[in-house]
C-alpha cells in the first residue's frame, strides 16, 4: 500500500494546466485530483491499474465462492457493491 505522502494531488484547474506532468507523475505514484477541494478523481499508471483490476477480480471471484444465500446478496445491494454481483442471469430471468 501506497503511504499518503507518496500520493500527489492536484487541483482540477492545476491538473488541466500540467496535464503532461501529471501523466509522467503518475508513473511512480497515484495522483488525485480535486474539484472544490474534494478528491474526485485518481490518475494511475496503466499497469498498476490493471493489476488492480485483476486483484479485485480475484478477491470477487473468492467473495462469490462464499456467498451463501439470499440474505449477503441482499447485503451486497445495500453497500451499493452491486458490481460484485454477476446479474446478467437475473435479467435472463425477467425477460
Amino acid at each position: 500500500m501506497r503511504k499518503f505522502s507518496e500520493i500527489d494531488f492536484y487541483s482540477l484547474a492545476d491538473a488541466k494546466k500540467k496535464f503532461s506532468t501529471v501523466i509522467n507523475e503518475s508513473a511512480d505514484r497515484e495522483i488525485i485530483v480535486t474539484k472544490n477541494g474534494k478528491p474526485v478523481s485518481v490518475v494511475m499508471d496503466y499497469s498498476r491499474y490493471m493489476k488492480l483490476m485483476d486483484f479485485l477480480a480475484k478477491v470477487k471471484d473468492l467473495y462469490l465462492l462464499e456467498m451463501s444465500d439470499d440474505e449477503d446478496v441482499k447485503l451486497i445491494k445495500e453497500l451499493n457493491l452491486d458490481f460484485f454481483i454477476d446479474d446478467s442471469s437475473e435479467h435472463n430471468q425477467e425477460v
